[in-house]
């Protein structure tokens, strides 16, 4: 029996349509008909079975699909097994606390990052971002902690797609960025000086395993306005020294050299 005998389309078709919600949140049938390329007769089926068992809900104002709340379940579980986002969320909550800022933690898959975890700023001014939401590699402190310290293949398959511009201060070449990852691996952290979000600063630092490979990266972000060269020196330390702490409880031993 050939691999794509044992396959079910009709499910393929219903996860594919559930991630449709990972590019905009709240759907149309028409929209979803116009992305999949497929009937809206059978579009609707789907949504509407979906729909029937929590994957899907519809939002009564506007009448457009979003993803229901059996979707948080799941993903609840999921996350509540990850090992590593449940030994790092204290540390992140007691960063959290020490910088009063956004604190993220993130991981790569399938050549993109991903939050795994995110602690709020209690102050007025805080930024858009959501756990299982994805972000170029290239970009932001907390992706560029974790893309620097891959193989260079891995870091030449990634870099040799078209790279996103978000702002004006984006890296976008290749030669540029592998400079900056030099930089990273010889200081150990990151900084987002507005490449994701103008108005926007971030410093972020690798998390290593036990076999000292990075597995992940953390990172405090925030307002320009409250990053000043004072707060920054003060950040800088601070992410690197919870990365430490992070590593160190996944095994990672500290007297090896980040």
């Amino acid at each position: 029996m050939g691999k794509e005998e044992i396959y079910v389309g009709s499910v393929i078709k219903a996860i594919e349509i559930l991630f449709l919600f990972t590019k905009k949140s709240e759907l149309t049938l028409t929209e979803v008909t116009k992305m999949l390329n497929m009937g809206k007769s059978s579009a609707y089926k789907y949504l509407n079975t979906l729909e029937y068992l929590g994957l899907v809900e519809r939002n009564l104002d506007n009448k457009k699909y979003r993803l229901g709340i059996k979707i948080l379940e799941l993903s609840g579980v999921v996350l509540e097994n990850l090992d590593l986002r449940r030994i790092a969320k204290p540390y992140l909550e007691e960063l959290a606390k020490l910088c009063n800022e956004t604190v993220h933690l993130m991981v790569e898959r399938d050549g993109e990052g991903i939050y795994i975890e995110k602690i709020d700023s209690p102050r007025a001014i805080r930024m858009y971002s959501q756990i299982g939401k994805r972000l170029p590699l290239h970009t932001g402190a907390v992706g560029k902690a974790l893309l620097a310290f891959m193989s260079e293949e891995k870091i030449n398959e990634i870099l040799s797609k078209p790279l996103i511009r978000f702002t004006r201060n984006t890296i976008t070449d290749p030669e540029k960025l592998k400079e900056e990852f030099k930089k990273i691996r010889e200081r150990g952290y990151a900084i987002d000086n507005e490449e994701v979000e103008i108005g926007l600063k971030c410093v972020g630092a690798p998390i290593r395993d036990y076999t000292g490979k990075v597995v992940a990266s953390i990172s405090i972000s925030g307002p320009s306005t409250r990053f000043s060269d004072t707060k920054m020196r003060e950040y800088i330390e601070l992410i690197k020294e919870y990365a430490m702490k992070i590593s160190t409880a996944l095994g990672y031993m500290p007297s090896e050299k980040l």
